[in-house]
């Protein structure tokens, strides 16, 4: 990295510490060193990929809550080494089982199937009614069972 990158990468880091390490069998890149070498230190104690990004991830949500934290959504594309197989695992938010169509015409006086499309922007303020339950937990805990060494 050039001097003049690494002065850019800082300046947007906030001040933190811009740190590479370097490897031949593996890769690992976050925002923040600690999750990067926790990441790391899983692969070189034998887990897989899948095991070092949710190492990752939950290092992240820890050490950089607003940036990456569990609240949010994630996707996930993960290549299986033995078969090649390619999978995408969904880590998106979704309403809460109980919020339907019904209920938010219901609470917001949308008529016409307006419910089933995206609630009035007037309305976005009002509460749990326009919440979603984050998907990213699930998916981090999918990952770990179906894909963990």
């Amino acid at each position: 990295m050039h001097a003049s990158d690494r002065a850019v990468l800082a300046a947007e880091m906030g001040g933190r510490p811009v740190v590479q390490v370097r490897g031949r069998h593996s890769m690992v890149s976050t925002m923040t060193p600690e999750a990067t070498l926790a990441a790391v230190g899983v692969l070189r104690d034998g887990g897989s990929a899948v095991d070092a990004a949710v190492t990752a991830a939950a290092v992240l949500a820890v050490v950089s809550p607003t940036w990456s934290g569990l609240a949010g959504d994630s996707a996930w594309l993960i290549r299986c080494g033995e078969t090649g197989e390619v999978l995408h695992l969904d880590g998106y938010s979704r309403c809460p089982a109980g919020l339907t169509a019904t209920l938010l015409a219901q609470r917001f006086g949308l008529a016409g199937g307006a419910a089933i499309r995206e609630e009035p922007p007037a309305t976005r303020h009002l509460g749990v009614a326009t919440s979603l339950v984050p998907g990213t937990p699930a998916a981090l805990a999918l990952a770990a069972r179906r894909f963990s060494t």
